[in-house]
């Protein structure tokens, strides 16, 4: 039977639903569920593989990046968001959505308002908002030191 399985396995038509209707019929009770977690774990492995990404470039670890006071850095960036760090302290950060991606806010340390569009929201520790992508430009003012998370989604490159 194992012979079968890893024949079904490399098959690059079947679908997840197949897989698991595959391991339904080789495996019984607790088999069958440690099965289900392989059957879930390689699905999303071929689909990862279909779109053509490179999955150890996404899960690569890299320390924090070390920002001045009035700074920003891009951490991660692949087709489907992006991920910046940015600090202030004195000076007003812009940011502009341009209208193509909202942009998700979140304070991860200090205190920081964000201003568009006539509205103004305060953030504190582990608050976020959302930028709707009509919005435009927007701008972070600080109340002091702060660091914050801007994601983007969509194309960013």
């Amino acid at each position: 039977m194992a012979e079968e399985r890893a024949e079904y396995l490399i098959s690059p038509t079947l679908t997840p639903v197949d897989v698991i209707e595959i391991e339904r019929t080789l495996f019984q009770g607790d088999q069958f569920e440690q099965q289900c977690k392989v059957s879930r774990e390689w699905a999303e492995m071929r689909a990862v593989e279909r779109a053509g990404i490179n999955k150890t470039r996404f899960t690569e670890t890299r320390p924090a990046p070390r920002l001045g006071e009035e700074d920003s850095q891009r951490i991660l960036d692949n087709p489907f968001f992006a991920l910046e760090v940015v600090t202030g302290a004195q000076a007003v950060s812009a940011g502009d959505t341009h209208g193509a991606s909202f942009h998700a806010l979140t304070l991860v340390q200090g205190q920081a308002e964000v201003h568009s569009g006539g509205e103004q929201v305060t953030l504190n520790r582990f608050d976020s908002v959302i930028v709707a992508a009509g919005a435009g430009a927007y701008e972070i003012r600080p109340l002091g030191a702060y660091r914050l998370l801007r994601a983007l989604a969509g194309q960013t490159r």
